[in-house]
């Protein structure tokens, strides 16, 4: 995750009347003490939406809603922190296991809100910034868990069968 490029993304894209800016002082100290990436931390501490803010499908939380969800001591078990939520009401969460902090969905149609989240977890976007661009760019984005599964079998056997991106053997 890159914190200058989330940053800019958030601000360009974040409508007029949204504030991105600094989490309150209790809410930076909660962060503070949570198991994530530095740049992940310091982007929710230091440049994220102050209120419920909308980025193409997704509505982004503040860091007092992401606090105060109740999923999200169990998602933070299972290294997954949410950060807004899908028109359905699906999580959108960072997943902070991966290396580049990717994110996606949690469906709030099969997962409980205490077990593992990972099994009603799918992955959807590299990172918060590979989202943030395809918004920006004016690109398809998956709204939902199930929209983000339907799009990564679409992908899959797009990149199976078509002549683009076959491999050549040597």
């Amino acid at each position: 995750m890159q914190t200058s490029v989330a940053s800019n993304l958030l601000h360009h894209l974040a409508d007029d009347s949204a504030e991105i800016g600094h989490a309150s002082v209790d809410d930076k100290a909660w962060l503070e003490e949570l198991p994530l990436p530095l740049e992940l931390k310091r982007t929710l501490q230091w440049h994220w939406p102050t209120e419920s803010t909308q980025i193409g499908p997704i509505v982004f939380e503040p860091v007092s809603g992401i606090r105060s969800y109740p999923w999200t001591p169990a998602l933070l078990r299972h290294q997954q922190i949410p950060i807004g939520f899908g028109p359905n009401g699906d999580a959108f969460v960072c997943d902070f296991a991966t290396d580049e902090c990717n994110v996606g969905f949690v469906t709030h149609e099969e997962y409980d809100g205490a077990s593992n989240s990972r099994p009603f977890y799918q992955p959807t976007f590299r990172t918060l910034e590979s989202y943030l661009h395809l918004v920006d760019m004016e690109r398809y984005v998956p709204c939902d868990y199930y929209d983000a599964r339907d799009f990564a079998e679409f992908l899959e056997a797009e990149s199976n069968h078509s002549p683009f991106f076959r491999h050549k053997k040597a």
